[in-house]
């Protein structure tokens, strides 16, 4: 059995719209870590910094999505491309 109650005041409906955007990054240091969580807390500000100098609102909320490993970020293995040449 479901209960439905109702409310007796109207509520404030904000809409919300959320966005998976895949980032790559390449790093000028070998020594910078990509996966610690200060160098991550840092992407993000100067993320929501550069969209908000693009004119997105202040009130833009961002954060990583961890893989089933626990990372955010993993480095990207360089493929070998045969060309039609070398066929």
């Amino acid at each position: 059995m479901v209960k439905v109650t109702e409310l007796s005041e109207p509520t404030d409906v904000v809409p919300v719209s959320k966005r998976v955007v895949k980032v790559r990054l390449e790093k000028s240091s070998s020594s910078l870590d990509l996966n610690d969580p200060v160098v991550m807390k840092d992407l993000l500000k100067k993320l929501k910094q550069r969209l908000k100098e693009q004119g997105l609102n202040d009130d833009i909320k961002l954060s990583w999505k961890k893989q089933s490993d626990g990372k955010v970020f993993h480095k990207e293995e360089k493929k070998n491309k045969k060309r039609r040449d070398e066929l």
